[in-house]
């Protein structure tokens, strides 16, 4: 094979980088690839792709529209459906998450997710901590949720929570109990023990240390966040069905001649 300085002066050399016609070259143009098994002629990519790298593995599709998968175009997916290793899916399979027109492997560790940095499950080797899933510690070692990347340490006069996580003090919804820290009763978001909450969700509220769905006969929502059950002081405040309101709204003006001091409907 020639190489070519000008048409006049050329030599004869063994071209291990691609072939044009007669001619030794860098690379081949744009749409051809070097093919090693025909002693690196430029041969022309297939009738899909704008760039390859060889016959079975596509760079770039000529239809920009395309999906480019492991060296191949593949055509869009219709509406209602996402490309998933080689086909259309109508959801992206466990352990992805949708990305754009295609699916997404989870991280490493994460049998679910939204995101690459939103997993909602682990597998059995990993623990789930603020949406992430970090390699579980051996025996006898929790993760620490004062250090940066939770590092496994002994939770040594701390309180142990969900099994893997080392902490001072417990999280919301939880209370210490025995260096555990234990699950609040069912519409409590902070509690001292089974039998004692302290406040309650936006549903529920408050009464003699329990979260209850509504207030018994007589008492009332009060406006006070968070929401307790209570006696209106109908001298000082008002009535809109079931909460205590310190005021009505800037429309009405609690007066005498209203009942039990109601708020106007």
């Amino acid at each position: 094979v020639s190489t070519q300085s000008t048409w006049e002066n050329y030599k004869c050399i063994a071209c291990t980088r691609a072939i044009e016609g007669i001619f030794c070259i860098e690379q081949c143009a744009v749409g051809f690839y070097s093919n090693a098994a025909t002693f690196y002629q430029c041969q022309r990519c297939p009738s899909n792709c704008a760039v390859c790298s060889d016959a079975k593995q596509c760079t770039k599709c000529a239809d920009t529209t395309n999906i480019l998968f492991q060296g191949v175009c593949y055509p869009q997916c219709s509406a209602g459906t996402t490309f998933y290793n080689g086909s259309c899916v109508t959801t992206c399979p466990k352990g992805s998450f949708r990305v754009g027109t295609g699916c997404t492997s989870c991280a490493p560790g994460c049998t679910e997710c939204t995101s690459l940095t939103n997993c909602t499950s682990c597998d059995q080797t990993s623990d789930l901590i603020k949406s992430v899933c970090y390699p579980r510690c051996t025996s006898g070692l929790l993760h620490d949720t004062k250090l940066p990347g939770f590092p496994c340490v002994a939770c040594t006069g701390r309180l142990r929570f969900l099994n893997f996580l080392c902490y001072d003090t417990c999280p919301d919804g939880y209370f210490p109990q025995g260096g555990d820290c234990i699950t609040c009763p069912e519409n409590c978001t902070t509690c001292t023990s089974l039998t004692q909450c302290t406040s309650c969700s936006s549903s529920s509220y408050l009464l003699n240390e329990r979260c209850l769905p509504a207030c018994a006969k007589g008492l009332y929502n009060m406006e006070e966040a968070p929401f307790t059950c209570g006696r209106c002081d109908l001298s000082t405040r008002a009535l809109n069905g079931q909460m205590c309101l310190r005021s009505c709204s800037k429309t009405y003006i609690m007066g005498a001649n209203m009942p039990r001091g109601d708020c106007p409907t």
